[in-house]
């Protein structure tokens, strides 16, 4: 699956995609005016749930997931210009993430370890991907500069 951590105002995550046991490079993380979006899931049912979040999330026009009959396994960490982070999973649940980092995908429980242990984001997808075979590829971060 993947890694997206974010921690202090800067969200990381993985870049390998993998389909059909082939691996590729993709990115995982999308920049908007306003926020940041990191994705876990399918490229296209992550694109589906990012294209419906950040055009308001409407819950009565809800994303056409490419899974039919069933939810797929997709999920988002938007951090917002403020600091505000906020966690959306294939349910439509929207959540505001209280603590001080947080970590979604299948390397998540090795990420959150290494935020434990005083890691930054990109340092805790690099050690996630030590550990989770879905997790790898040169590592990305975003996050929003001074006065930008």
């Amino acid at each position: 699956m993947t890694c997206v951590a974010v921690r202090a105002g800067i969200m990381a995550a993985d870049t390998q995609s993998t389909f059909s046991n082939m691996k590729s490079i993709v990115p995982k993380l999308a920049r908007f005016p306003d926020m940041i979006i990191g994705g876990a899931g399918t490229v296209t049912d992550r694109n589906v749930l990012i294209e419906w979040y950040v055009q308001g999330a409407n819950r009565s026009d809800p994303p056409r997931f490419t899974v039919y009959g069933e939810k797929p396994d997709v999920n988002l960490l938007v951090l917002y210009r403020d600091g505000t982070v906020r966690y959306v999973d294939h349910w439509l649940n929207n959540r505001e993430i209280k603590e001080a980092f947080f970590a979604i995908g299948s390397g998540c429980e090795a990420a959150m370890g290494a935020m434990y242990m005083g890691a930054d984001a990109r340092r805790a997808v690099e050690i996630a991907a030590l550990v989770d075979v879905n997790t790898g590829g040169p590592i990305e971060t975003m996050f929003f500069a001074e006065g930008e």
